[in-house]
């Protein structure tokens, strides 16, 4: 079995000229005698489906088509497809669900198409490399490793920012009903702020670790509403604190991607239509989950 995936290059520009097709979702409906129906979505996220243009195609763009195929080897291996009806952000281009921070470092691209109150929010998965700009509360967020910065993975679309502050726990931590964390430097001045807590150990530390609210700040020691009585957590010396973009913030990117895919195929018929030129039968792009 296998689930590899070709980056580059994507399906042969030529080719996708002429391409019939788009999203596609999966409906159950159930009809009853009186003519009235449920429908019930059996797909969150769409899938799509991509039909080639026969051609006729010249000599170099039909070789370069059967190279491609062979390459892929049929349906055994994926590709990036440009769909040119919807390559874009449009504006539509948000960092996960909501567009919103979670106080979490990793955030997946998305696309939130809406109609009315409807909307369907999409992974957008094979970001297009250089062509990606992120936006934190309308202002651009630089690529690089310093505080608030960020990464993408253009193989996956997710983006990862540095972390805007962050401190290694000093000393040990104050449980009880809720639980006092002294850091070497300033982790956050706002009560309300998220902390992601990582490398606490003790009997505590399965409820400390991870993703945390402020309740109150005295200096750079912080207390979250963790109950910890009875419990004991300690740092072993990587112990930290760290925090990232907020729920009051807003993030967006612009950009292009494309759609990862599959032939629906392992064969290829090509036809001489005439002297040079050659055509293809029913060859059919598929999206696939990544």
């Amino acid at each position: 079995m296998t689930t590899a995936f070709l980056e580059s290059p994507r399906f042969p520009t030529r080719l996708r000229f002429g391409t019939v097709g788009g999203p596609e979702f999966a409906t159950q409906i159930i009809t009853v005698n009186s003519g009235n129906e449920q429908r019930a979505a059996v797909w969150s996220v769409s899938r799509g489906q991509w039909q080639v243009d026969y051609g006729p195609y010249d000599a170099a763009t039909a070789n370069a088509l059967i190279a491609f195929f062979r390459s892929v080897k049929g349906r055994a291996i994926g590709f990036r497809f440009r769909d040119l009806s919807d390559y874009q952000d449009n504006g539509l281009g948000r960092l996960g669900a909501t567009g919103l921070g979670t106080g979490l470092a990793s955030y997946q691209l998305t696309k939130v198409y809406a109609a009315g109150a409807l909307s369907d929010v999409r992974p957008v998965r094979k970001p297009v490399a250089g062509t990606v700009a992120v936006q934190r509360n309308g202002t651009p967020v630089a690529f690089g490793t310093a505080p608030g910065q960020i990464a993408l993975d253009t193989t996956t679309g997710i983006v990862t920012f540095v972390p805007d502050a962050q401190g290694l726990v000093t000393g040990s931590v104050s449980t009880g009903a809720t639980t006092s964390i002294t850091f070497d430097a300033p982790v956050s001045t706002t009560v309300g702020d998220i902390v992601v807590l990582s490398g606490l150990v003790g009997t505590g530390a399965s409820l400390l670790n991870g993703p945390q609210a402020v309740t109150a700040r005295s200096g750079n020691t912080l207390t979250f509403a963790v109950n910890t009585t009875g419990l004991t957590a300690a740092t072993t010396g990587g112990a930290k604190g760290a925090r990232y973009p907020q729920p009051a913030d807003t993030l967006t990117y612009t950009g292009q991607h494309d759609v990862p895919v599959r032939f629906d195929t392992d064969r290829l018929q090509v036809t001489a239509v005439d002297k040079g030129y050659f055509s293809v039968q029913g060859l059919t792009l598929i999206e696939i989950r990544t």
